[in-house]
């Protein structure tokens, strides 16, 4: 007579997203994987560790195998999610899941820094008067013309506001064609440069 063992195996667990490493997503979507179904993983205090962040919404998606749960990041940095041993347990078999490789993504919520200098000249009587604009934290700018705003009081006029430089973290304004009496300052219209995780400067 011949006689069979019927062996189970712990349900492994990994963690993804959809998310791109930097994101500025606030919160994003984890999906968590069991390799087979499983019960007991219904309490995001316990089941999900998260370093950086705060786990909320979790929900079942298609099923008691696959999970999905929304990570709120606490500040810029790198996010961390672990599920750890016995978050769950196997449907068949009961034998808990082992702990999860570690999932982490950076996150950034800050957006490009701008400033605007003082004029090269003040006063003047015609110009060209510049001013150097310098962006911090972006990796592509794309400060035109069209994206320069003139702030006149009294009687002050300009003909033209032009944008030159196409490297590194400044671009030059140049106003010219300047008469009249009063002030002229600029404002750079928002959204002139951006950072890897997608955040406009203001």
């Amino acid at each position: 007579m011949l006689f069979g063992v019927l062996g189970y195996a712990q349900p492994t667990v990994s963690v993804t997203s959809s998310e791109t490493s930097p994101t500025n997503a606030n919160p994003f979507t984890i999906t968590i994987t069991f390799s087979e179904d499983v019960t007991g993983f219904d309490d995001e205090s316990t089941d999900i560790i998260v370093g950086n962040g705060t786990p909320v919404a979790l929900s079942i998606a298609g099923g008691p195998q696959v999970y999905t749960a929304e990570i709120t990041p606490t500040s810029d940095g790198t996010v961390t999610v672990d599920i750890p041993l016995n978050a769950a347990q196997a449907t068949i078999g009961g034998l808990p899941n082992t702990a999860s490789p570690q999932f982490s993504i950076d996150y950034d919520g800050t957006p490009p820094g701008i400033s605007i200098s003082v004029p090269s000249a003040d006063p003047t009587s015609g110009g060209p008067v510049s001013y150097t604009v310098t962006y911090s934290g972006e990796s592509s700018i794309s400060l035109s013309d069209d994206d320069i705003v003139l702030n006149p009081t009294g009687t002050a006029v300009a003909s033209s506001a032009t944008v030159s430089g196409s490297t590194g973290s400044t671009r030059t304004v140049t106003i010219d064609g300047i008469t009249g009496d009063g002030t002229l300052g600029i404002t750079i219209a928002s959204g002139t440069a951006s950072d890897l995780a997608g955040n406009l400067a203001p």
